[in-house]
Order: C-alpha cells, then structure tokens, then sequence
C-alpha cells in the first residue's frame, strides 16, 4: 500500500471538523480512516443496488477482501510484546481446550455406559474414549498450566 495517503483525502472527522495540517497524525490511524471511508463506500454502493441483489453483492464484497488482502505479518518489537501477547493467548487457548477435553470426555462416559447395556461394543468405546479425552486433557492442563509455573519461579 502506497504511504502517500494525505489527510484531505480521509474527508472530515467524526466530529464534523477537519484535521488541522500542523497537526502530525500517525500512519496508521491514516490507514484506519481510508478503510474505514472505503467500507463505508462500499456499503453505499451495495444499498443502491436493487434489494433482490444486495445479498449477492455483499458476499461479493467480502470476498472480494478476504481474496485481494495480503496476509499480515506479525512483527515483533525490540521488546517482544507481540511475541509475549501470542504466548499468552496460546496458552490460554491450550487451557481452553484441556477443558474442553475433560468435559467431553465427562459426558462421553454415561453415554457409554446407557450403551454398554444396549450394545456393548459401542459402549465399551465410548467409554475408552471419555476415559482418553479425560486423561489427555488433565494432561494438557499439566503441561501448559503447572509445569510453566514451576519452571518460571
């Protein structure tokens, strides 16, 4: 994307005002408002077409996005801050799925058991499976909540 964006072309600001040009104002929030003033665009372009093809032109947009845009790269700071926030969510997201886990592997275990009196072969493996999916997530929530406690004190 070119950085010739200028701040007559971002129009006025929400508040009715223009920017007043001593005024330095980031790159970025540059950026945000020409996305922002082309979405907005693009939705006026979409509401003026006939209602009957507006469903149509709106998952045409989208795609239209999702296709053209580059994938972002993550870049991080001298100070890793980028680095420390994926960490932090990814351990979230293994704590998440280690109770997911558990609370599947809960409610697989009465079901196999209804079933092991039905038909034993399906109940015996959905007991074995609840019985799995309890055991490894209890093991995921070991390794990714007790054992980086213990190794970082």
């Amino acid at each position: 994307m070119s950085s010739d964006i200028h701040e007559d072309d971002l129009g006025p600001r929400p508040d009715g005002s223009r920017a007043d040009r001593g005024r330095f104002e980031t790159e970025s929030s540059a950026v945000e408002r020409r996305l922002e003033g082309l979405a907005e665009e693009m939705g006026r372009a979409i509401e003026a077409a006939p209602q009957a093809d507006r469903e149509a032109l709106h998952d045409y947009a989208v795609s239209l996005v999702r296709d053209r845009l580059p994938t972002a790269q993550i870049e991080t700071g001298a100070a890793g801050g980028v680095a420390e926030d994926a960490r932090r969510d990814a351990r979230r997201g293994a704590v998440s799925n280690a109770a997911t886990l558990i609370g599947y592997g809960i409610l697989l275990l009465p079901i196999g058991v209804v079933l092991l009196v039905v038909f034993p072969p399906v109940g015996m493996l959905l007991i074995m499976a609840g019985v799995a999916s309890v055991v490894i997530g209890l093991g995921v929530a070991l390794v990714t909540k007790v054992l980086p406690r213990a190794s970082s004190s």
